[in-house]
């Protein structure tokens, strides 16, 4: 199911850098886009949770069944299922509980007005801190393999 040979690892531990010089023990994306670029995961539905060292990726049944044995899952990636009936955010709620994160930043330009309450009300004992897009900042520098990926697409 990944469908580039990219280090999706290195990609990860280059943002958990970025969170420890931000002070942010926390992040949230649920963009698809930035999902994909640090996982490799292509789904429609995901969510992604990093901490300093490590990143939890939210899944449906449909996706976590299917990829469990697929995902090149590094020591730092955990699968996540989102049960049937459960919401995602409530599933995220009780991870940042567990990990009593004391702040989780949120990804303002790509959640609603309505979606950042939702997920505020949901994080009593943590600060839920609106960031810019953190992972673009990553995405703009290319790797050399993703250069030779262009490269080879023109």
């Amino acid at each position: 199911m990944i469908i580039c040979p990219l280090d999706f690892a290195a990609r990860r531990q280059k943002f958990y850098q970025l969170l420890e010089q931000r002070k942010l023990p926390g992040y949230f994306t649920g963009n698809l886009t930035n999902v994909q670029y640090l996982t490799g995961f292509p789904g429609t539905t995901a969510g992604l949770l990093l901490t300093l060292d490590r990143s939890y990726l939210y899944l449906d049944g449909r996706y976590f069944n299917a990829v469990k044995g697929s995902l090149n899952c590094a020591d730092d990636l955990q699968l996540v299922a989102v049960e049937r009936g459960e919401k995602l955010f409530d599933r995220l709620a009780r991870q940042v509980a567990n990990l009593e994160l004391a702040r989780v930043g949120l990804e303002k330009n790509n959640l609603t007005y309505a979606q950042y309450e939702k997920i505020r009300r949901r994080l009593p004992g943590s600060a839920a801190t609106p960031e810019t897009d953190l992972v673009s900042r990553l995405r703009r520098i290319k790797s050399p393999a993703e250069i030779q990926l262009i490269r080879q697409a023109l």
